[in-house]
């Protein structure tokens, strides 16, 4: 089968799963109004989907302490965090103002095609209720993600590992290349990384495998995975790590200091960085893809210009830190 026949059938088995969840969200609606009598918002049915879930799986050995994610498992505490980002262009002008959203697991969604440049954000009514259409237009994107991610083809199998694989190995030019929405490198050493990482998420789903390959992209991104290959860290090493990462502001913190040496190293670096991830969250976001991997990059590159410019001081080209995100304190 030739590249262009099997990108033909993936596109329409992708659209037939598409039709598929849809169906299934319009039914679990119609019965939430038959019981309750009223619509339910999707943040809610997110809310509910993931807290059944939580409720219902059994509890791993990483959970005897904490949770998967570093949250509470219990039903009573908000399951799904919103974050409002606005982006500038170099001149200052608000181009883009959306809600991002962030599942337990880490994963991140962002509505479908929000309004852009919104401003004075909540002097009217109309500019209100955009808001909300598009806090509930990514928890529809993010039900629909979790739903489809309950499909059993969804999960990571040995077979699926040597298809996968196999057709990394046969690709003969560089990224741009996916096999079932995974990005793939055609030289072998990301060829055999590719393959660890999918034996090390042997019977996880493919949302599972996305959040732990987050957190890798994070830590090669920012310097920190050298830094580890440096120490001597062994793969099986840098997957239990990684595995083990609760995305929060340590971690952010962390990495940042890691992106401040390759700013010191090559002036200009964050900005830079920053301005790319801003790309990849608006194309990505109208992509319909996972945007965890861009949404911290930017606060990671956010936090790194603070402390740069505090430890430094920075020149006025650089950004100027306008944003809604929390940041730790400075030391």
């Amino acid at each position: 089968m030739d590249l262009s026949t099997f990108n033909s059938l993936a596109e329409a088995l992708e659209q037939h799963l598409s039709a598929t969840v849809r169906t299934t969200i319009q039914t679990y609606n119609q019965k939430m109004e038959d019981f309750g009598g009223e619509s339910v918002s999707n943040a809610q049915k997110l809310e509910d989907f993931i807290g059944l879930k939580k409720a219902t799986a059994p509890m791993t050995d990483h959970e005897s302490g904490a949770s998967e994610s570093g949250l509470d498992r219990s039903m009573g505490k908000e399951l799904v965090e919103y974050d409002w980002i606005s982006i500038t262009d170099r001149e200052g002008r608000e181009i883009d103002y959306a809600c991002y959203l962030l599942l337990p697991g880490g994963s991140c969604y962002g509505p479908r095609s929000p309004p852009s440049g919104l401003s004075g954000r909540y002097s009217t009514f109309a500019e209100r209720a955009m808001q909300s259409q598009m806090r509930e237009s990514a928890a529809e994107v993010a039900l629909m993600n979790c739903i489809f991610n309950e499909c059993p083809s969804r999960r990571i199998t040995l077979e699926f590992v040597k298809q996968a694989t196999d057709y990394a190995e046969s690709v003969s030019v560089t990224p741009a290349h996916s096999y079932r929405g995974i990005s793939l490198r055609a030289d072998q050493d990301g060829c055999d990384g590719y393959r660890c990482v999918l034996q090390y998420c042997l019977d996880k789903t493919m949302m599972e495998y996305q959040e732990l390959s987050n957190v890798l992209s994070l830590l090669s991104w920012s310097g920190f995975l050298a830094g580890m290959h440096r120490r001597g860290c062994a793969r099986q090493d840098v997957l239990d790590y990684a595995a083990s990462v609760t995305i929060d502001d340590a971690f952010r913190s962390e990495l940042s200091m890691c992106v401040e040496d390759k700013e010191a190293e090559y002036g200009g670096f964050i900005e830079d960085e920053l301005r790319q991830s801003e790309v990849e969250l608006l194309e990505w976001r109208q992509a319909g893809k996972e945007l965890r991997y861009p949404y911290e990059k930017r606060r990671i590159c956010l936090f790194a210009l603070e402390q740069y410019k505090y430890s430094y001081g920075g020149s006025e080209s650089m950004y100027t830190v306008d944003d809604d995100d929390d940041h730790p304190e400075q030391c």
